[in-house]
C-alpha cells in the first residue's frame, strides 16, 4: 500500500481577519514522521511538502497523481507547532480535496479541529476517513490493517464513530523519520528578526523537536480538550537519540514546541546537560512565573538562545480571572533579567486582548488596558470560546461560528478604538453572526478595510 503525507500550500490562503498568521516558519511534518516509524514494512510512505516548495495547486496535484498513492492524509493545520491555535475556518484543506476529488485514493484528515465536532469537519472535507484526536498510533494503526480495522479508537466516517484518540503516551512513540525530507531545507522556528539573522549569518540550520506535550495548568483560552491536555515527556534516552540524529544531518538549532518547556524537573536537566554537550543551541515557550534567575542561567549556558514567554496580560485584574495568580513584580524582574542574559532581541513576550466586550462579561472584568488591534481567538473547547458559544445559543457548526465571531469582535474592537458606534443597527451583527456566509464575509471585509484604513490615516 502506498500512502501519500500531503503539506498543502497554505501561503495560498485567502480568507482575510482570521486573526492567525498563517506566514509561519517552515517546520518539518513533525506530526508524521512519528507515524512513519510506526508503519508495517509492506507499507510504502513519503511526504510530500508543497508549503515548502511553494506549489500552487495544478502543480501539487500533478505530483500527487505522479505518485499514484492507495491513500492520502493531510491535516486540517499547518504543523504541529499549531494545533493549539490552527485556523478556524477549513479553506486550505477544502481546497486540497478539490484538487484531489479525480485522483483514485483514500483521504483520511488528521488535526485538532474534529476534536470540537467531528461530523462538522467530515461534512465540510468530504472524506474518507478522519482520526479524531492525537493521531500517531491510531493512524498507524489503522495503516498497519490495511485501513480494515475500523474499530480503531479515534477513528471517524460513513457510520464510524470511535470517539477520541487516546493521548498518546510519548515513551511508545519511535523516533521521528527524520530522514524523510531534507530537514536542513526548513525555516527556524523564531518570531525574533534579530535572533532569525544570526542564525543565518552563521549558517546554522534549524528544525522542531518536543520534549514534553500538553500542559499542567488549565487557562481559559487555551484549546486543547481531547488533545493535550495531559502533560507527558518523552525518555532522555530518546532525546538524547533525537538530539544526536537531527545533529547528524546538519542541525545546529532546536525548537521545542512544548507549551512550557522550563518546568524543572531531574530529567529536564539532563535535557539540558545533553544539548550542551552536542553543541546545540535551541529555543523554547516558557511561563515566566516559574522561571528562576538560575534557571534562566542554566538556559542560557546550556545553548539555549531564543525565548518566548506566555505573559498573557500585565493587568492584575486579567491575571486573577485566568488563573494565573502570579506574583507580577517577580514576574517583570525575571522578563528584566531574561532580557540582559539572551538579549532583549531575542526575548519574546505574548500578551493576549481581553479587553472586548463579551470576554470581559465571561472574566467579569472592568478595567482597561491600552487598546490592542488584535482580539482574542475563542476557540471551541476553550473555557471562553464555549461561553461565547452558549451566550449566542451556538450548539452546533462551531467552527463556522467562530470565524463569523471573529470578524464581528474585531469589528467592534475598532469601533471602539474610533469611537464609532456600530451598534446603532444590530442587523449588522445579525448578518455578521447568522447570515448568509458569503454576505458576512463581504459585509466584514468592508466594514474592516474601511476601519483599518482610518487607523492608518489616524496616524500617518
Amino acid at each position: 500500500m502506498k500512502v501519500l503525507y500531503v503539506v498543502p500550500n497554505w501561503k495560498t490562503h485567502e480568507t482575510k481577519y482570521t486573526s492567525v498568521s498563517l506566514n509561519v516558519p517552515n517546520s518539518i511534518p513533525l506530526e508524521y514522521m512519528y507515524v512513519e516509524n510506526l508503519l508495517n514494512d509492506n507499507i510504502e510512505s513519503k511526504i510530500l511538502d508543497a508549503n515548502l516548495l511553494n506549489w500552487d495547486w495544478e502543480k501539487l496535484r500533478d505530483e500527487i497523481k505522479k505518485y499514484s498513492p492507495d491513500v492520502i492524509i493531510f491535516s486540517t493545520t499547518i504543523n504541529y507547532i499549531l494545533w493549539r491555535c490552527p485556523p478556524v475556518e477549513l479553506e486550505i484543506p477544502i481546497k486540497l480535496m478539490e484538487a484531489c476529488k479525480d485522483i483514485k485514493a483514500f483521504t483520511i484528515a488528521i488535526g485538532p479541529h474534529s476534536v470540537v465536532d467531528a461530523k462538522e469537519i467530515y461534512e465540510k472535507l468530504k472524506v474518507d476517513y478522519m482520526i479524531v484526536g492525537e493521531a500517531e498510533v491510531a493512524l498507524a494503526e489503522f495503516l498497519n490493517s490495511n485501513l480494515t480495522n475500523l474499530k480503531v479508537r479515534g477513528l471517524y466516517g460513513k457510520n464510524i464513530n470511535n470517539g477520541i484518540a487516546e493521548e498518546v503516551n510519548l515513551e511508545n512513540l519511535s523516533i521521528p523519520t527524520f530522514n524523510s525530507v531534507d530537514i536542513t531545507k526548513y525555516d527556524y522556528h523564531v518570531w525574533s528578526e534579530d535572533t532569525n539573522a544570526s542564525l543565518k549569518k552563521y549558517n546554522i540550520k534549524g528544525t522542531i523537536l518536543e520534549y514534553s506535550r500538553g500542559c499542567v495548568y488549565n487557562c481559559p483560552y487555551c484549546f486543547r480538550k481531547g488533545f493535550r491536555e495531559k502533560f507527558r515527556t518523552k525518555t532522555i534516552k530518546q532525546m538524547e537519540e533525537e538530539i544526536k540524529r537531527v545533529k547528524s544531518l546538519g542541525i545546529g538549532y532546536i525548537y521545542f514546541i512544548d507549551e512550557i518547556f522550563n518546568i524543572d524537573s531531574k530529567e529536564w536537566r539532563s535535557l539540558l546537560a545533553i544539548l550542551k554537550r552536542e553543541g546545540m543551541l535551541f529555543g523554547c515557550q516558557a511561563r515566566p512565573d516559574i522561571m528562576t534567575y538560575e534557571k534562566v542561567d542554566l538556559l542560557r549556558y546550556s545553548g539555549c538562545i531564543y525565548i518566548e514567554y506566555g505573559t498573557e496580560s500585565f493587568s492584575p485584574e486579567v491575571l486573577k480571572s485566568i488563573n494565573k495568580n502570579l506574583d507580577l513584580d517577580k514576574v517583570k524582574k525575571i522578563i528584566a533579567y531574561s532580557f540582559q542574559v539572551f538579549g532583549k532581541e531575542n526575548v519574546v513576550i505574548s500578551m493576549i486582548n481581553f479587553y472586548t466586550k463579551d470576554v470581559m462579561t465571561i472574566l467579569d472584568l472592568k478595567g482597561n488596558e491600552n487598546w490592542r488591534a488584535k482580539v482574542i481567538r475563542p476557540y471551541p473547547n476553550s473555557y471562553i470560546g464555549d461561553k461565547i458559544c452558549e451566550m449566542y445559543n451556538i450548539t452546533t457548526n462551531k467552527w463556522d461560528f467562530i470565524l463569523r465571531y471573529l470578524w464581528w469582535s474585531q469589528i467592534e474592537n475598532y469601533c471602539n478604538y474610533l469611537n464609532e458606534d456600530i451598534n446603532y443597527d444590530e442587523s449588522i451583527k445579525n448578518k455578521i453572526l447568522y447570515g448568509d456566509l458569503e454576505e458576512s464575509k463581504k459585509m466584514s471585509y468592508a466594514l474592516l478595510d474601511k476601519y483599518i484604513n482610518l487607523i492608518k490615516k489616524k496616524f500617518s
